[in-house]
């Protein structure tokens, strides 16, 4: 066998066996970390399900059955989690208020667990096991 004919073989070994299942490897991990992102970012509530259960659960936040309050925004940054921005209508000063809302699997319900308000410690959160990670949303 001459040199070139080693060389073709070597390098044919080293795309098989290394580079291929290397580069394989890395698109898996990237593929499973773009589908963890995506599934945390996603809200699976609609607007509608958040409205209706802040008020189900803010009566004095209601006159004849109706909310007095319209969501500004919503984000759910981790799953189960919504932190929900609320104001009241016909507002026009701009006076936010935060509610955090919990998606119990168990109940297929929303449940307020923190507000309305619109500043939040780091205490108010431990005493009611809500995940620490959501204090930057809340305020």
């Amino acid at each position: 066998m001459n040199r070139s004919t080693k060389v073709i073989i070597v390098a044919g070994v080293v795309i098989c066996f290394i580079l291929i299942p290397l580069s394989l490897y890395v698109m898996s991990e990237q593929n499973k970390t773009h589908q963890d992102n995506s599934l945390a970012a996603e809200p699976t509530r609609t607007k509608e399900d958040l409205l209706s259960a802040t008020a189900r659960a803010l009566p004095d936040y209601s006159e004849n059955g109706n909310p007095t309050f319209e969501i500004v925004s919503y984000k759910n940054p981790i799953p189960r989690w919504y932190v929900v921005t609320i104001k009241m209508i016909g507002d026009t000063t701009n006076n936010y208020a935060k509610v955090l809302l919990y998606d119990s699997t168990d109940t297929k319900d929303l449940s307020l667990m923190l507000g309305p308000g619109t500043a939040f410690n780091q205490e108010e959160l431990a005493g009611k096991g809500i995940p620490s990670s959501l204090m930057e949303d809340l305020n």
